[in-house]
C-alpha cells in the first residue's frame, strides 16, 4: 500500500517567525509602471539589495496588525466617513507591522534607507510606492519559499 510522508511538504517554523530575505530589483516598466522583482535568498543577503519579509501564514498577524492600525479611526470607520488617505495609512501600517521586517542595501535617491516599522508604514502609505507594496504582499503570500526541505538541502542534510 502506498504511503505519503507529510514531511515532504512541511514548512520551516523558523522561516515563518523571522521572515525570508528577498533579493529585490527594479524590472522594466509595463502598463502599470516600474515593477519590482526578486527571489528568496537562502540566508543573509550579503551585499545584495534585499527586503526581509515575513509570510502571511494564516493571516492572524496581519489581521491583528490591521485592527491595531484601525484603532485611531474606529469612529470614522463605524460612521462610514473614513477617507481614502486614512484607509491607505491603515493598510500600510498593517503591511509594515505584519510583513515587511527589514531592508538591506536599499537607497532612495542615493540616500540609505534606514528601515523602521514606522518609516516603512509612512512610505507604503504613499501612492508612489504601491508597486513596492505589491511586491511585499506577493512575497508574503509565497509559501513555497517557506519549505523546510529547501533549507535542509542547503544545509547538506
Amino acid at each position: 500500500m502506498p504511503t505519503l510522508d507529510l514531511n515532504g511538504a512541511r514548512l520551516d517554523p523558523a522561516k515563518i517567525e523571522r521572515g525570508i530575505w528577498w533579493r529585490i530589483r527594479v524590472t522594466s516598466s509595463d502598463q502599470h509602471g516600474p515593477r519590482f522583482d526578486g527571489e528568496a535568498l537562502p540566508g543573509l543577503p550579503g551585499d545584495e539589495p534585499a527586503l526581509l519579509i515575513r509570510t502571511a501564514g494564516d493571516g492572524i498577524e496581519h489581521q491583528r496588525a490591521r485592527e491595531d492600525a484601525e484603532r485611531p479611526f474606529r469612529i470614522e470607520l463605524r460612521e462610514g466617513r473614513i477617507t481614502p488617505a486614512a484607509l491607505r495609512t491603515i493598510n500600510a501600517e498593517a503591511i509594515a507591522r505584519a510583513f515587511w521586517r527589514g531592508a538591506h542595501n536599499i537607497t532612495i535617491g542615493g540616500k540609505a534607507f534606514e528601515w523602521s516599522e514606522s518609516e516603512a508604514a509612512r512610505m507604503l502609505a504613499r501612492p508612489e510606492w504601491w508597486n513596492l507594496q505589491d511586491f511585499i504582499v506577493e512575497k508574503a503570500t509565497n509559501r513555497a519559499a517557506l519549505a523546510a526541505e529547501e533549507e535542509e538541502k542547503a544545509a547538506g542534510n
